[in-house]
């Protein structure tokens, strides 16, 4: 076809040069059109890798251009081509989860498109770890906070799927945290005497623990033993010798369980009674000369020691009889008028008895009338005093069971001697 179907009118005059028109019938092109029709398999290795496979089929046909821009496809060279089959090989001993993929016809308007092979994975295998404490904090008495620290590790398998980076996780170890006994400290206890043994594992959280320490509970056991020395002469002194022993017992503070108990102990001084000799008294006599010392033991039991004094004996004088100046011989008998009682005959006139002394049987005489005032007043006071202090040696071996039983027994003897004792410094009471 001609590139130009007509030409224009054109007025010439004189002198017009001569031009050529030209009309050209350019030719049609024509080509060939492709078209490319690709499955891809793709591998997904063990590894996590990628390998592509490429299959690719191309179609063609004439395309003619013609000279208005005209284009005129022409026909496929085929209306459909085959993709091979595929069979993927095992890697490593890792096989594909397609083990063939099949021949397929494509043709010219088939899309591209994939076909995905993935291998069995391969794993990374990792170790997890992961570390467990466990404090225990010592409070001591004084103050000061002693940590104690023990740790554990514990572990767990971590498998990483190469192909997708996905973790599996295996279980985690497990490890143990020994008993742990809690040292002691002089004197106290702890609020906790043992840690049990603990087992843990990856879930377990850090573990902390306080022990603070408690003071023994110590109680004092006393018993005092006694030996009571009474007096009962000149003044009714009581000496009391007491040795007291002491036992300390020491008890949890918790439970009140008994830890610990000492032997019985002398308190104070050296345990014994000591020796004790009564007081020398003028004209008196102790019923007992001394006392022995004695070293007594928690199991004695209390002891009464009484001691009085006699008077000594002393030889009585006899009285002297008075010399009269003389005789007296009545001139008659004494009451002539009155009777005589034959049980109370009256004096006769006869005379006196030269072996008997007038006046012996009843002295007038101022002398004589203080006389025997002193022989009465000696008798009196030698039988007051012998009344009083009875030689009596009573070392007695009683048991005083309360140290009130004890003064109850001081109380009464003195008592009894302040009523019966007559001193012989002032013969009073």
């Amino acid at each position: 076809m001609p590139d130009r179907t007509e030409l224009s009118q054109v007025t010439v005059k004189p002198g017009t040069n001569s031009w050529v028109e030209e009309i050209r019938y350019p030719q049609n092109e024509v080509t060939t059109g492709t078209r490319d029709v690709t499955r891809t398999i793709k591998l997904i290795l063990p590894d996590g890798s990628i390998k592509y496979i490429r299959q690719t089929v191309t179609f063609t046909r004439q395309v003619t251009t013609k000279a208005n821009g005209e284009v005129v496809y022409g026909e496929w060279d085929q209306p459909g081509k085959m993709l091979s089959s595929y069979s993927p090989e095992e890697i490593d001993g890792y096989k594909p989860g397609v083990e063939y993929i099949p021949n397929v016809v494509v043709n010219p308007e088939t899309k591209d498109f994939e076909v995905e092979v993935r291998y069995e994975a391969a794993y990374s295998i990792t170790t997890e770890e992961k570390v467990i404490n466990r404090v225990i904090y010592l409070h001591h008495p004084n103050g000061t906070v002693e940590p104690i620290k023990h740790s554990v590790t514990v572990t767990r398998e971590v498998r990483t799927n190469l192909q997708t980076g996905e973790n599996e996780y295996g279980d985690w170890t497990r490890a143990h945290f020994a008993e742990f006994v809690v040292p002691t400290v002089e004197g106290h206890v702890p609020d906790i005497e043992k840690i049990a043994l603990m087992e843990v594992n990856g879930e377990t959280e850090d573990q902390i623990h306080h022990v603070n320490y408690l003071a023994h509970q110590v109680d004092a056991d006393t018993k005092t033993v006694n030996r009571v020395i009474k007096v009962t002469m000149p003044d009714g002194t009581v000496k009391t010798i007491t040795v007291t022993f002491v036992k300390h017992t020491t008890k949890h503070p918790v439970n009140g369980e008994i830890i610990s108990e000492t032997e019985w102990q002398v308190v104070d001084g050296n345990g014994t009674w000591a020796e004790f000799i009564p007081e020398k008294i003028d004209g008196y006599t102790p019923s007992q000369e001394k006392v022995e010392a004695v070293t007594p033991d928690v199991n004695t039991e209390n002891v009464l020691v009484e001691i009085s004094y006699k008077q000594n004996e002393k030889p009585t004088e006899p009285n002297t009889p008075v010399e009269p100046d003389k005789p007296i011989t009545p001139d008659k008998p004494m009451d002539p008028d009155k009777p005589v009682s034959p049980e109370q005959p009256g004096t006769s006139d006869g005379p006196v008895d030269s072996d008997k002394p007038a006046g012996s049987d009843e002295l007038t005489g101022p002398g004589n009338s203080g006389q025997q005032g002193n022989k009465n007043s000696a008798s009196a006071t030698t039988n007051a005093a012998k009344a009083a202090a009875t030689a009596t040696v009573q070392l007695t071996s009683a048991t005083i069971v309360e140290q009130a039983d004890v003064k109850e027994v001081e109380n009464n003897a003195k008592k009894t001697s302040q009523n019966n004792q007559q001193l012989p410094q002032t013969g009073e009471k």
